[in-house]
């Protein structure tokens, strides 16, 4: 944490909006962390609220984005890839890219909330070429209430004399998992209830 406020405090809004790209896009940040140390930031006053969430949703949209071409231009090689160096990481890439196949641009919205996964799921998006209008869709609200809900949390921490927002990170995978157990269940009663899919017919190939 040192380290994020050091780079924060010299370089601002720059900061964050690269702290987010390279989070997002695969490079290994706890993000949620990070976030909670920007709502902190704003409760003192060294930012403010709507801009650092402005910047941090533009920073995950372009990491997103940056997942998903690479996914669409170089996704047969990288599954070759990483089925020689890393055979965990392509079964991790292919099971997500399943899910996706099923329920579409709702495992993008979803996954946005678990690290790890909507490096994949964006990955996978690209793979088997869904629209990009539809990871929009999905993908746009889902980095809004990401932001806001843990901007706001350690905004709300700080609030309550919580001076060291990475103490409480051992609760931040609780409240990624609430996130998407509510939205798995909200998609599982509309799915049932109005026959709603939104997915794409392509497979993926090591």
């Amino acid at each position: 944490m040192a380290n994020f406020s050091y780079f924060i405090s010299s370089y601002g809004y720059l900061a964050i909006f690269v702290l987010l790209m390279a989070g997002i896009f695969g490079i290994p940040l706890p993000d949620e962390l990070l976030l909670c140390f920007i709502g902190y930031l704003v409760f003192h006053e060294e930012m403010r609220f709507w801009p650092a969430t402005l910047v941090v949703m533009a920073g995950s949209l372009v990491g997103i984005s940056l997942n998903y071409v690479v996914g669409r231009t170089i996704g047969a090689r990288l599954c070759q890839g990483l089925a020689y160096f890393f055979p965990n990481k392509l079964a991790k890439l292919r099971q997500v890219t399943v899910w996706m196949d099923r329920s579409g641009g709702v495992v993008l919205f979803l996954a946005y909330f678990l690290p790890g996964l909507r490096h994949w799921a964006t990955v996978g998006a690209g793979v088997l070429k869904v629209s990009p209008t539809v990871g929009l869709l999905f993908v746009f609200p889902a980095a809004m209430i990401w932001s806001l809900t843990f901007i706001s949390l350690g905004y709300h921490l700080a609030q309550a004399g919580a001076y060291c927002p990475q103490n409480f990170s051992p609760f931040l995978p609780v409240l990624s998992g609430v996130i998407v157990l509510g939205g798995g269940l909200g998609y599982w009663f509309f799915r049932k209830k109005d026959g709603w899919r939104c997915g794409s017919s392509q497979k993926l190939t090591p």
